[in-house]
């Protein structure tokens, strides 16, 4: 099962970056489309699938203490930012059109990097070295999404 759990974190990284192509596509030909709808379900997609993979791969390989320890870090994190864009989606500050929801450099790197420690965190029980790459990794992904988060909650103080 370590190659096709793998083979997910490929596919999601895949299918995550094919929608922002259909997006962009839609956009450039003039094709209505309502991308607040599209960023929103692409975030909460994101979301259940970063706090399924990190604690089903937690449980399913025995990846440790640590590791569960630094998974509740990341999903606390998914957590606030999801309440953040359910909040700024349903209940936006202005009065008239809603702003679009747009992801960041920040938030767009973390799922990568996430999803590199996914894809390393499914190799480990196969090939032990893979772990503690899959650490960094996930290190690496709550810093990104702490950054992402700061932006989102103070864009005055962001770069």
């Amino acid at each position: 099962y370590p190659v096709v759990a793998a083979g997910w974190v490929a596919a999601h990284e895949l299918l995550d970056y094919m929608d922002g192509c259909v997006a962009r596509s839609f956009k450039k030909r003039g094709i209505p489309h309502d991308s607040r709808v599209g960023g929103f379900l692409d975030s909460m997609c994101d979301k259940v699938y970063g706090w399924t993979m990190l604690f089903g791969l937690w449980y399913l390989n025995g990846l440790g203490p640590w590791w569960g320890a630094l998974a509740c870090v990341k999903a606390t994190v998914h957590l606030v930012l999801t309440v953040k864009r359910v909040r700024d989606y349903y209940f936006p500050d202005a009065a008239g059109p809603p702003p679009k929801i747009q992801a960041g450099s920040y938030g767009k790197f973390g799922v990568t990097c996430e999803d590199l420690c996914l894809g390393l965190a499914a190799l480990t029980p196969r090939y032990p070295a893979c772990h503690a790459l899959s650490v960094g990794f996930l290190v690496l992904s709550i810093d990104l999404g702490l950054r992402s988060l700061g932006g989102k909650l103070y864009p005055e103080h962001s770069a």
